[in-house]
C-alpha cells in the first residue's frame, strides 16, 4: 500500500507555560501544505527481522524513525507480520515541517488498513500520541488550532490560505528541538505578554492576513534565529520580495513567506537551500 504524507507550517506559536516535566505548552496553528514523501508497506516474507525500511532520495537512516516508532506500537497489541517499509523523502529533515509525524501517521493508517485491525478513530489517535507531539494534527490533516504540547487539536479553523503562494526556504543543516526549548529567550517575558487564546484564534481571518507582520509570532525564532543568524536574513528578504507575511514554522529551521502572486525563487537560495514555491491549499 502506498501513501503520500504531507508536511505542514506554523501559523503562529506561542509558549504558554513551562510544564513541571520540563516540557512547554505551546498555541499555535498548523496548516497542511502541499510537499509530501511517499510511504511505500508491503508484506514480507523475512521472518527473521519483523520491519526493514529503505530510503531514497539520497537518504541514509534515518535515526529513531518514527514509522518504525509506530509499527512497534501496533506490533506489541496485534503482533503484526513482518514489512518492507519504502520511504522516498522530500519533506526536509529537522526544518520544522512535521515530516516525521506525518510519516508516522500515514503508517498507522496504512497498517490499520493492510492488516485489517478496524481501529476507529479514538482508537487511532491514542497511538498517535505515543509516538509523538505532532502526530495527532495529521490524523484529520487539516487547519487546527493546536495546544498543550502540540497534542490537543482543535480543528474548528476556517482560515484558508489558497488565493497565496508560499515560498519555503530549508537549510541542508538545522538545529534540534530539545537545544531551541531549552534555550528559550526571554521566557518569562514571552510567557507573562501573551494575549488570551480567544484573541490569538481570531487572527485567524482572511480579512486579517496583512496585520499578520505585526501581531502573529513565532516566539520561538529570536532562540533559533540565534544559533542560526541566516535565518533572519532569509525572512527579511522575504518581506523585501513583497510577503504579505514571512515566518520561521516550528522550532526551524524552515522559514516561509505568504505571497499573492508567482515568486521566481533566488538563484542563490536553489544553490544554497532546499527551496520550494507552490500554491496553497
Amino acid at each position: 500500500m502506498i501513501s503520500f504524507p504531507n508536511a505542514k507550517i506554523n501559523l503562529g506559536l506561542r509558549i504558554i507555560s513551562e510544564r513541571d516535566d520540563g516540557y512547554h505548552n505551546i498555541e499555535s496553528v498548523f496548516y497542511p501544505i502541499n510537499i509530501f514523501d511517499i510511504l511505500e508497506v508491503i508484506k514480507s516474507d523475512n521472518q527473521n527481522k519483523k520491519i526493514t525500511i529503505n530510503y531514497s532520495n539520497n537518504f541514509q537512516t534515518i535515526k529513531n524513525d518514527l514509522c518504525e516508532k509506530a509499527y512497534n506500537l501496533l506490533d506489541a497489541d496485534f503482533n503484526l507480520p513482518p514489512v518492507n517499509v519504502y520511504l522516498h523523502k522530500n519533506i526536509p529533515i529537522g526544518a520544522g515541517l512535521g515530516g516525521g509525524s506525518s510519516n508516522a501517521v500515514s503508517m498507522i493508517k496504512i497498517l490499520n488498513s493492510l492488516f485489517k485491525l478496524n481501529l476507529n478513530h479514538e482508537q487511532l489517535l491514542f497511538y498517535c500520541k505515543k509516538i509523538g507531539s505532532d502526530c495527532p494534527f495529521f490524523l484529520k490533516n487539516k487547519p487546527a488550532f493546536v495546544s498543550g504540547q502540540g497534542d490537543k487539536i482543535n480543528s474548528n479553523i476556517s482560515i484558508s490560505l489558497s488565493e497565496y503562494k508560499l515560498v519555503l526556504i530549508s537549510p541542508s543543516k538545522f538545529i534540534s528541538t530539545k537545544k531551541v526549548f531549552t534555550n528559550i529567550k526571554n521566557k518569562k517575558t514571552l510567557i507573562n505578554n501573551q494575549i488570551k487564546s480567544e484573541s490569538f484564534i481570531r487572527l485567524f481571518n482572511e480579512k486579517l492576513i496583512n496585520s499578520w507582520k505585526e501581531n502573529l509570532k513565532n516566539d520561538l525564532e529570536l532562540t533559533t534565529f540565534s544559533f542560526m543568524p541566516e535565518l533572519k536574513k532569509v525572512k527579511e528578504k522575504l518581506y523585501k520580495m513583497g510577503a504579505v507575511y514571512a515566518s520561521m514554522t516550528g522550532s526551524g529551521s524552515s522559514v516561509y513567506g505568504l505571497f499573492l502572486k508567482h515568486v521566481d525563487l533566488d538563484h542563490d537560495w536553489r544553490k544554497e537551500y532546499n527551496s520550494f514555491s507552490f500554491s496553497l491549499c
